[in-house]
């Protein structure tokens, strides 16, 4: 089995920390951006297996970033999981509309 490859792009250190290590314990390979602009480029350079996003980011946020990546024919298929310390229903429903 090959290792899976997640982009991780979250701006606290220990968030970031804890997740990482977590994933590498269940043999996967993780990339770490803190913030939204260096984070796309990585998407778009990298291609990953997964991307984990926070949303409350420096640079771009992960909403503009869902967006992107959902409008992009060749992105538009890479899974993602959003992390956020958000939890207004509004927020929420936003989340779920982008994809």
């Amino acid at each position: 089995m090959s290792k899976k490859r997640i982009l991780l792009i979250e701006d606290h250190e220990e968030i970031a920390a804890t997740i990482k290590l977590h994933a590498e314990n269940a043999k996967h390979k993780v990339h770490v951006e803190v913030d939204g602009i260096n984070g796309f480029k990585a998407i778009e350079r990298e291609r990953p297996d997964l991307v984990i996003l926070d949303i409350m980011l420096p640079g771009l946020n992960g909403y503009d970033i869902v967006r992107k990546i959902k409008n992009s024919s060749e992105l538009k298929n890479i899974p993602l999981i959003i992390l956020s310390e958000k939890k207004e229903e509004l927020d929420i429903v936003l989340g779920l509309e982008l994809g």
